[in-house]
Protein backbone atom coordinates (compact mmCIF):
# COMPACT_ATOMS: atom_id res chain seq x y z
CA UNK A 1 0.00 0.00 0.00
CA UNK A 2 1.01 3.53 -0.89
CA UNK A 3 0.06 6.44 0.79
CA UNK A 4 0.05 9.97 0.86
CA UNK A 5 -0.29 12.17 4.01
CA UNK A 6 -1.05 15.88 4.86
CA UNK A 7 0.05 16.99 8.30
CA UNK A 8 2.62 14.47 8.64
CA UNK A 9 4.94 16.19 11.50
CA UNK A 10 2.17 16.95 13.65
CA UNK A 11 0.63 15.23 16.84
CA UNK A 12 -1.01 12.66 15.07
CA UNK A 13 0.74 12.60 12.14
CA UNK A 14 3.84 12.21 13.80
CA UNK A 15 2.55 8.99 15.74
CA UNK A 16 0.68 7.51 13.08
CA UNK A 17 4.17 7.37 11.09
CA UNK A 18 5.40 5.65 13.68
CA UNK A 19 2.54 2.71 13.41
CA UNK A 20 3.25 2.66 9.27
CA UNK A 21 6.61 2.38 10.02
CA UNK A 22 6.55 -0.72 11.81
CA UNK A 23 4.22 -2.20 9.04
CA UNK A 24 4.91 -4.42 6.40
CA UNK A 25 1.81 -3.50 4.39
CA UNK A 26 3.14 0.11 3.75
CA UNK A 27 5.67 0.29 0.80
CA UNK A 28 5.58 3.93 -0.37
CA UNK A 29 4.91 6.96 2.25
CA UNK A 30 4.92 10.60 1.03
CA UNK A 31 4.27 13.43 3.49
CA UNK A 32 3.28 16.37 3.49
CA UNK A 33 4.83 18.88 5.81
CA UNK A 34 6.54 22.11 5.98
CA UNK A 35 9.07 20.96 7.79
CA UNK A 36 11.22 17.79 8.51
CA UNK A 37 10.70 16.57 12.47
CA UNK A 38 13.23 13.57 11.78
CA UNK A 39 10.98 11.45 9.98
CA UNK A 40 11.83 7.90 9.42
CA UNK A 41 14.52 7.74 6.34
CA UNK A 42 12.55 5.31 4.02
CA UNK A 43 9.62 8.16 3.97
CA UNK A 44 9.52 10.29 1.31
CA UNK A 45 9.30 13.96 2.69
CA UNK A 46 7.32 16.92 0.34
CA UNK A 47 8.02 20.54 1.84
CA UNK A 48 5.18 22.43 2.08
CA UNK A 49 1.76 23.48 2.97
CA UNK A 50 -1.92 22.62 1.58
CA UNK A 51 -2.20 25.54 -0.52
CA UNK A 52 1.28 24.13 -2.52
CA UNK A 53 -0.79 21.33 -3.76
CA UNK A 54 -1.47 22.86 -7.33
CA UNK A 55 2.16 23.19 -8.44
CA UNK A 56 3.38 19.60 -6.51
CA UNK A 57 3.68 16.88 -9.20
CA UNK A 58 1.35 14.10 -8.15
CA UNK A 59 2.50 10.87 -6.16
CA UNK A 60 2.35 7.39 -6.54
CA UNK A 61 -0.04 6.60 -3.80
CA UNK A 62 -3.12 4.80 -3.39
CA UNK A 63 -4.87 6.56 -0.09
CA UNK A 64 -4.62 9.93 1.14
CA UNK A 65 -4.84 10.89 4.64
CA UNK A 66 -5.39 14.00 5.45
CA UNK A 67 -4.45 15.57 8.89
CA UNK A 68 -3.38 18.66 8.28
CA UNK A 69 -5.48 21.40 9.88
CA UNK A 70 -5.53 24.37 12.11
CA UNK A 71 -7.27 23.71 15.21
CA UNK A 72 -9.11 25.85 17.31
CA UNK A 73 -6.79 28.44 18.68
CA UNK A 74 -7.13 31.74 20.16
CA UNK A 75 -4.09 32.94 18.08
CA UNK A 76 -5.95 31.20 14.75
CA UNK A 77 -7.65 33.70 12.64
CA UNK A 78 -11.17 32.98 11.78
CA UNK A 79 -10.46 33.41 7.85
CA UNK A 80 -7.08 30.86 8.37
CA UNK A 81 -8.98 28.43 9.70
CA UNK A 82 -11.15 28.45 6.64
CA UNK A 83 -8.57 28.49 4.42
CA UNK A 84 -6.62 25.63 5.35
CA UNK A 85 -9.54 23.50 6.80
CA UNK A 86 -11.97 23.72 4.00
CA UNK A 87 -10.33 25.79 1.30
CA UNK A 88 -7.56 23.46 1.81
CA UNK A 89 -9.18 20.65 1.88
CA UNK A 90 -10.75 21.02 -1.59
CA UNK A 91 -7.15 21.41 -2.75
CA UNK A 92 -6.28 18.05 -1.08
CA UNK A 93 -9.10 16.51 -3.38
CA UNK A 94 -8.01 17.93 -6.48
CA UNK A 95 -4.48 16.70 -5.81
CA UNK A 96 -6.07 13.20 -5.09
CA UNK A 97 -7.23 13.40 -8.46
CA UNK A 98 -4.31 14.96 -9.92
CA UNK A 99 -2.72 11.98 -8.42
CA UNK A 100 -4.84 9.20 -9.33
CA UNK A 101 -5.58 8.32 -5.98
CA UNK A 102 -8.92 6.80 -5.48
CA UNK A 103 -9.78 7.26 -1.40
CA UNK A 104 -8.91 9.34 1.25
CA UNK A 105 -9.21 9.30 5.15
CA UNK A 106 -10.08 12.50 6.75
CA UNK A 107 -9.28 13.01 10.35
CA UNK A 108 -12.75 15.36 11.27
CA UNK A 109 -13.69 16.33 15.02
CA UNK A 110 -16.70 15.40 17.44
CA UNK A 111 -17.06 19.26 17.44
CA UNK A 112 -18.79 19.16 14.78
CA UNK A 113 -21.82 17.42 16.87
CA UNK A 114 -22.13 20.43 18.94
CA UNK A 115 -25.64 21.67 19.46
CA UNK A 116 -23.43 25.53 18.64
CA UNK A 117 -20.84 25.63 16.49
CA UNK A 118 -18.42 28.43 15.64
CA UNK A 119 -15.29 28.99 13.39
CA UNK A 120 -13.43 25.48 13.93
CA UNK A 121 -16.69 23.43 13.84
CA UNK A 122 -17.97 24.83 11.16
CA UNK A 123 -14.70 24.65 9.02
CA UNK A 124 -14.18 20.57 9.66
CA UNK A 125 -17.74 20.56 8.65
CA UNK A 126 -17.71 21.97 5.12
CA UNK A 127 -14.17 19.91 4.67
CA UNK A 128 -16.31 16.93 5.32
CA UNK A 129 -18.83 18.39 2.36
CA UNK A 130 -15.80 19.04 0.21
CA UNK A 131 -14.78 15.21 0.87
CA UNK A 132 -18.18 13.85 0.49
CA UNK A 133 -18.92 15.24 -3.14
CA UNK A 134 -15.44 14.81 -4.25
CA UNK A 135 -16.76 10.99 -6.02
CA UNK A 136 -13.43 9.46 -4.16
CA UNK A 137 -14.16 7.08 -1.75
CA UNK A 138 -13.63 8.11 1.56
CA UNK A 139 -13.69 7.57 5.21
CA UNK A 140 -14.82 10.58 7.61
CA UNK A 141 -13.15 10.05 11.48
CA UNK A 142 -14.82 12.25 13.50
CA UNK A 143 -12.41 12.23 16.30
CA UNK A 144 -13.11 13.31 20.36
CA UNK A 145 -10.29 14.80 22.57
CA UNK A 146 -7.32 12.79 21.51
CA UNK A 147 -4.54 12.40 24.41
CA UNK A 148 -1.26 11.40 25.02
CA UNK A 149 2.13 12.72 24.82
CA UNK A 150 2.67 15.93 23.72
CA UNK A 151 -1.21 16.75 23.69
CA UNK A 152 -1.83 20.56 24.63
CA UNK A 153 -4.92 20.40 26.12
CA UNK A 154 -3.81 18.28 28.93
CA UNK A 155 -0.40 19.93 29.14
CA UNK A 156 -1.55 22.90 30.32
CA UNK A 157 -4.06 21.33 32.75
CA UNK A 158 -0.72 19.71 34.25
CA UNK A 159 1.17 22.66 34.21
CA UNK A 160 -1.55 24.56 35.73
CA UNK A 161 -1.86 21.79 38.67
CA UNK A 162 2.24 21.83 39.38
CA UNK A 163 2.27 26.28 39.49
CA UNK A 164 -0.72 27.16 41.16
CA UNK A 165 -2.16 23.97 42.61
CA UNK A 166 -5.91 24.73 40.99
CA UNK A 167 -6.89 24.22 37.47
CA UNK A 168 -9.98 26.68 36.27
CA UNK A 169 -12.89 24.58 35.20
CA UNK A 170 -15.73 26.74 33.37
CA UNK A 171 -19.30 25.85 34.93
CA UNK A 172 -19.99 22.51 36.92
CA UNK A 173 -17.51 20.39 34.92
CA UNK A 174 -20.43 17.87 34.73
CA UNK A 175 -20.52 17.59 30.70
CA UNK A 176 -19.53 13.87 29.68
CA UNK A 177 -16.33 13.47 27.77
CA UNK A 178 -14.69 10.69 25.91
CA UNK A 179 -11.39 11.08 25.19
CA UNK A 180 -9.38 8.58 22.75
CA UNK A 181 -5.78 7.35 23.01
CA UNK A 182 -3.63 8.61 19.89
CA UNK A 183 -2.18 4.78 19.53
CA UNK A 184 -5.94 3.86 19.30
CA UNK A 185 -6.88 6.89 16.82
CA UNK A 186 -3.74 5.29 14.77
CA UNK A 187 -5.59 1.88 14.65
CA UNK A 188 -8.40 3.41 13.70
CA UNK A 189 -6.82 5.78 10.57
CA UNK A 190 -4.74 2.61 9.61
CA UNK A 191 -7.80 0.34 9.69
CA UNK A 192 -9.93 2.76 7.23
CA UNK A 193 -6.85 2.97 5.09
CA UNK A 194 -7.56 -0.90 3.88
CA UNK A 195 -11.42 -0.65 3.57
CA UNK A 196 -12.28 -0.82 -0.26
CA UNK A 197 -15.04 0.83 -1.94
CA UNK A 198 -16.31 2.65 1.05
CA UNK A 199 -17.92 5.89 1.97
CA UNK A 200 -18.27 6.10 5.58
CA UNK A 201 -18.61 9.00 8.51
CA UNK A 202 -18.41 7.58 12.07
CA UNK A 203 -17.81 9.01 15.77
CA UNK A 204 -14.83 7.98 17.00
CA UNK A 205 -15.04 7.92 20.59
CA UNK A 206 -12.12 6.35 23.76
CA UNK A 207 -13.64 3.59 25.99
CA UNK A 208 -14.26 5.54 28.62
CA UNK A 209 -17.25 8.03 29.85
CA UNK A 210 -16.16 10.60 32.23
CA UNK A 211 -17.35 14.06 33.32
CA UNK A 212 -14.36 16.80 32.76
CA UNK A 213 -14.33 17.02 36.55
CA UNK A 214 -13.46 13.11 36.75
CA UNK A 215 -10.80 13.41 33.15
CA UNK A 216 -9.29 16.30 35.15
CA UNK A 217 -8.82 14.69 38.68
CA UNK A 218 -7.23 11.54 36.93
CA UNK A 219 -5.06 13.57 35.00
CA UNK A 220 -3.40 15.08 38.38
CA UNK A 221 -3.76 12.22 39.98
CA UNK A 222 -1.45 10.73 37.11
CA UNK A 223 1.14 13.32 37.82
CA UNK A 224 1.10 12.52 41.55
CA UNK A 225 -0.02 16.53 42.00
CA UNK A 226 -1.82 17.82 44.31
CA UNK A 227 -4.45 20.27 43.15
CA UNK A 228 -8.12 21.80 43.29
CA UNK A 229 -10.77 22.47 40.53
CA UNK A 230 -11.33 26.08 40.44
CA UNK A 231 -14.52 26.26 38.77
CA UNK A 232 -15.52 29.73 37.59
CA UNK A 233 -18.74 30.80 36.53
CA UNK A 234 -19.54 30.77 33.06
CA UNK A 235 -22.31 32.92 32.27
CA UNK A 236 -20.18 36.16 32.16
CA UNK A 237 -17.05 34.43 30.65
CA UNK A 238 -19.33 32.95 27.68
CA UNK A 239 -20.67 36.35 26.85
CA UNK A 240 -17.13 38.42 27.16
CA UNK A 241 -15.95 34.90 24.61
CA UNK A 242 -18.61 35.54 22.84
CA UNK A 243 -18.36 39.74 22.14
CA UNK A 244 -14.52 39.11 21.18
CA UNK A 245 -15.13 36.29 18.66
CA UNK A 246 -18.22 38.18 17.26
CA UNK A 247 -15.61 41.58 16.66
CA UNK A 248 -12.55 39.00 15.62
CA UNK A 249 -10.88 39.80 18.37
CA UNK A 250 -8.79 37.83 20.74
CA UNK A 251 -9.81 36.10 23.80
CA UNK A 252 -8.19 33.45 25.94
CA UNK A 253 -10.87 31.28 25.46
CA UNK A 254 -12.43 30.31 22.17
CA UNK A 255 -16.35 30.47 22.53
CA UNK A 256 -16.30 26.86 20.98
CA UNK A 257 -14.33 25.51 23.73
CA UNK A 258 -16.89 26.90 26.11
CA UNK A 259 -19.06 24.95 23.99
CA UNK A 260 -17.20 21.84 24.21
CA UNK A 261 -16.64 21.61 27.70
CA UNK A 262 -20.71 22.58 28.87
CA UNK A 263 -22.07 20.07 26.36
CA UNK A 264 -22.24 16.18 26.93
CA UNK A 265 -19.58 14.54 23.37
CA UNK A 266 -19.61 10.85 24.05
CA UNK A 267 -21.73 7.85 23.01
CA UNK A 268 -25.32 8.48 23.48
CA UNK A 269 -28.86 7.27 22.52
CA UNK A 270 -27.87 3.76 22.17
CA UNK A 271 -24.89 4.47 20.20
CA UNK A 272 -22.15 1.58 20.56
CA UNK A 273 -18.52 2.50 20.26
CA UNK A 274 -17.18 -0.15 17.61
CA UNK A 275 -13.71 0.58 18.61
CA UNK A 276 -13.47 -0.58 22.13
CA UNK A 277 -12.99 -4.36 21.75
CA UNK A 278 -8.89 -2.68 21.05
CA UNK A 279 -9.18 0.35 24.07
CA UNK A 280 -7.88 0.61 27.26
CA UNK A 281 -9.13 2.34 30.02
CA UNK A 282 -8.42 5.85 30.59
CA UNK A 283 -6.20 5.66 33.49
CA UNK A 284 -4.47 2.56 31.59
CA UNK A 285 -3.44 5.29 28.88
CA UNK A 286 -2.22 7.89 31.17
CA UNK A 287 0.25 5.33 33.15
CA UNK A 288 1.32 4.49 29.46
CA UNK A 289 2.89 7.82 28.58
CA UNK A 290 3.52 9.74 31.99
Amino acid sequence: MNVFITGASGFVGRQLLEHINADSRFEKVYCLCRKNVGLPSRFTVINGALEDLGVIPPVDADVCIHLAAVTNSVTADDDDVFRVNSDGTAQVVEFCKKSNISRIVFLSSINVNLAKKYTYALSKLSAEEHIRNSGLDYSVIRCSLVYGKGCESFDKIVSSAKLFHAVPVLGNGNAYEQPVYIDEVCRVIIEHIFLADEKCVCNLYGKTKMTYNEMVKALISANNTRAVLLHLPIAPIAVISEFFYRHKLHFPIQPEQISHMCEDLCCDHGEENPYESYQDDFADNLRKYM
